[in-house]
C-alpha cells in the first residue's frame, strides 16, 4: 500500500516538475485532477487513518508534511514528501483544502481554481464517491 502511494506521488510530482507534455497529451486540468485524486486525497485519508480525524482548516495541507508529535501524538507521516513546498497546481496556485465540505455528504473539499484563478465552473474538484465517516 505504501509503495503504491510513493509511486503515485513520484508520477504526480514528475508531471508537475516536467510538464504535461512529457507525459503525453495530458492537459493542465488532467494533471491537476490526477494530483488531487491520486496524491493529495490519499495522503489526507492516510492522515485520517492514523490520527482518527481529517486535518483541520487551521492545519491545512501543511500537516501532511510535518507535525509536532506533542501536538498530534498519532501522526505517522510525513504523508507527502517533506522536502517539497506546499503543492501548487499547474497554474502556480496552491490547492485549496476546505473542511467541512460545502457539498452535502462529503468530508472535505479539495480543489484547484483552474486556469482563471477564481471560483467558477472551471475549478478542478476532487472526484470519487463521498466518503463521509468511512475508514
Amino acid at each position: 500500500m505504501k509503495i503504491m502511494h510513493v509511486l503515485r506521488l513520484c508520477l504526480a510530482l514528475g508531471i508537475c516538475m516536467f510538464g504535461a507534455s512529457t507525459f503525453g497529451s495530458m492537459t493542465k486540468k488532467e494533471v491537476a485532477q490526477s494530483f488531487i485524486d491520486g496524491v493529495l486525497c490519499p495522503a489526507i485519508y492516510a492522515f485520517r487513518k492514523d490520527v482518527g480525524r481529517f486535518p483541520t482548516q487551521a492545519e491545512s495541507l501543511r500537516v501532511l508534511f510535518r507535525s509536532d508529535p506533542r501536538v498530534i501524538p498519532a501522526w505517522r507521516g510525513p504523508y507527502l514528501e517533506p522536502k517539497l513546498p506546499l503543492p501548487k497546481d499547474p497554474w502556480g496556485r496552491l490547492y485549496i483544502y476546505v473542511i467541512p465540505s460545502s457539498r452535502s455528504g462529503w468530508d472535505f473539499d479539495l480543489f484547484s481554481l483552474g486556469p482563471d484563478g477564481i471560483r467558477s465552473g472551471d475549478d478542478i474538484v476532487r472526484k470519487g464517491k463521498p466518503l463521509l465517516h468511512s475508514n
